[in-house]
């Protein structure tokens, strides 16, 4: 850990090595996302992509992000509160 005022280390990488860094933590993050999320392994899955597909940053380039996770008409709502998510798939 640093020191409040002194830069991260990863502020000394080059360029490249941040790029190396980025896709690396990306590339875990949509694994995980596949094999433990049933919402991100269909939707990987109905657009023919896996995430080993990603060989650089710049393969993202169209690929559309989820914004809305979670309708609002799946929460159970309570004193207009959120009280839980209702899995609709069933």
């Amino acid at each position: 850990m640093t020191r409040p005022g002194e830069p991260e280390p990863i502020e000394h990488d080059s360029r490249d090595e941040i790029s190396a860094l980025q896709l690396d933590r990306l590339r875990r993050l949509l694994v995980h996302a596949y094999t433990n999320v049933p919402f991100y392994r269909t939707g990987f899955d109905a657009a023919g992509v896996h995430p080993s597909d990603l060989g650089e940053l710049k393969d993202l380039t169209g690929v559309s992000v989820t914004v809305r996770l979670v309708s609002p008409g799946t929460l159970e709502r309570s004193s207009g509160k959120a009280k839980r998510v209702v899995d609709l798939r069933a």
